[in-house]
């Protein structure tokens, strides 16, 4: 049975991208920071029967990262088969503005964390020779977007290190995907009190959606996920 490690499974698109690996026949390793609603998605996937499980994952902390790393590698028997990083967050704030803590704290969750990751998993996919590495694109709306610098940033980072690492190991047999979602801006996890010297920046009173017809709906934008790690359909 393959295995695949699921970033952001608490959110609605990783728990719904977890539970889709698991009835096409996947084993998952459920990645979520806090235990908070472990208990109630463990009691979900069980209604199922479904292999799933859930190791704590902290992508601000190279430690816990590690860890994590280790669990999913014991839980697939050796070799996680695929990862698919889903877990980001946001920041509203002008770069003038912007805390020191929280746009380390987005880098780090969405740029440093992830490589960390794909770092400690690759050396198993290349010894196997087949892996796949899925992530979410930066999304196109953020690539001039005011007070959101850090998020976009860390998205513009995470892209070109994702072009990198594919010419790096597609010699390996290890395959790297960029999953170009259109959706709403990632919500701010943490908005700068000292703002108001730039409210009357456009953007600046909050994140912006993509339009509404071109955001697709969850189970459209899982089934995106699934085809970039090479998932079949399921049948009706």
């Amino acid at each position: 049975m393959p295995h695949v490690m699921v970033t952001g499974a608490r959110s609605s698109l990783g728990w719904q991208t977890a539970l889709a690996f698991a009835r096409r026949g996947w084993s998952v390793t459920g990645a979520i920071r806090s235990p908070a609603s472990q208990a109630l998605l463990e009691s979900l996937a069980r209604s199922e029967d479904l292999p799933i499980a859930f190791v704590r994952l902290d992508l601000t902390d190279a430690g816990s990262i590690r860890r994590a790393a280790e669990l999913a590698t014991e839980q697939a028997g050796g070799c996680v088969d695929a990862v698919v990083h889903l877990a980001e967050v946001g920041s509203l704030a002008a770069v003038e503005e912007q805390p020191d803590g929280e746009l380390r704290r987005v880098l780090d969750v969405n740029f440093v964390g992830p490589i960390r990751l794909v770092r400690a998993l690759l050396p198993g996919m290349r010894r196997r020779g087949a892996g796949t590495i899925v992530g979410l694109a930066r999304p196109r709306g953020e690539r001039d977007a005011a007070c959101r610098s850090a998020y976009a940033g860390s998205k513009a980072a995470w892209d070109a290190a994702c072009d990198a690492l594919r010419v790096e190991v597609r010699g390996f047999g290890v395959s790297v995907c960029l999953v170009d979602i259109p959706r709403r801006a990632v919500p701010p996890s943490a908005v700068s009190p000292a703002l108001s010297a730039y409210r009357g920046v456009d953007g600046a009173e909050g994140p912006t959606s993509a339009p509404a017809d071109s955001i697709p709906s969850l189970s459209q934008a899982v089934e995106a996920i699934l085809d970039a790690a090479g998932v079949s359909p399921m049948r009706a």
